[in-house]
């Protein structure tokens, strides 16, 4: 067997041991998955191992509550275990761990996205332009999520306040003002975008003297990963960040 062969197998024998560890237990927003005929139709499609299905149904899910966050645990779970798709189990597995970040089962989830990462990396030098477009999609799906969990946030900060009779908040608004006038500063040569790992001992500046010989060029890097990263600060080993060239 080998190294990719043994890595699979570990992280499929990871997924059922959490699978029987946690089927009885609760989650986050557990009765609107009961009420949502999506989900169930996904969790059917899966019993049957129609596995494209089950995604397909879940992503319906998702475009009417995307704060759901054991769907995204489900979904990384199929791409994990049956689709082979490592970039989207490590994205809808870090989802579940943003949207429930109290989860039980964080540990073990964290420790399939390890999984999932080295085994994406074994098999990495056969197609990297593949995973280029791979990680500038599910990036571009992250965004989405993100843009859509704003709107449902302000809408109800808006039916709060309508309820109450109080004028309805405008900092989310104000702040959404400021950041579309704020200017993205971007490479004016930059075509592509390459994976990049972060290693012990990583910074924003010492990546930018890595790939641009220019530790200056930190705030180019930042704002390609806005998605991923909070602040400059917030760069951890195992991350893959994307650097513009």
């Amino acid at each position: 067997m080998n190294t990719l062969s043994s890595i699979r197998m570990l992280s499929f024998l990871a997924i059922g041991a959490v699978v029987a560890l946690v089927s009885g237990c609760g989650d986050l927003n557990k009765g609107a998955e009961e009420r949502d005929p999506n989900i169930k139709r996904a969790r059917e499609r899966r019993a049957v191992a129609d596995y494209a299905g089950a995604i397909e149904f879940y992503e319906r899910a998702l475009q009417k509550r995307p704060s759901l966050a054991r769907i995204h645990w489900e979904m990384g779970s199929i791409y994990d275990q049956h689709l082979t798709n490592e970039l989207r189990a490590i994205y809808h597995y870090e989802r579940y761990l943003e949207l429930d970040p109290k989860a039980e089962r964080r540990r073990l989830v964290e420790e399939l996205i390890g999984a999932a990462r080295l085994s994406f990396a074994a098999s990495l030098p056969a197609r990297p332009s593949e995973a280029v477009q791979e990680i500038a999609r599910l990036r571009q799906e992250l965004d989405k999520t993100r843009q859509q969990l704003a709107a449902a946030r302000e809408e109800n900060a808006r039916l709060v306040a309508a309820a109450s009779g109080r004028p309805a908040p405008a900092a989310a608004s104000s702040a959404a003002a400021g950041a579309a006038e704020r200017p993205t500063p971007t490479p004016a040569a930059a075509t592509t975008l390459e994976p990049y790992v972060v290693q012990p001992g990583d910074t924003l500046s010492r990546i930018a003297k890595k790939v641009y010989n220019d530790a200056n060029k930190w705030n180019v890097i930042f704002e390609a990963n806005r998605n991923i990263l909070s602040k400059p600060e917030s760069v951890r080993v195992g991350q893959t960040l994307m650097i513009p060239r």
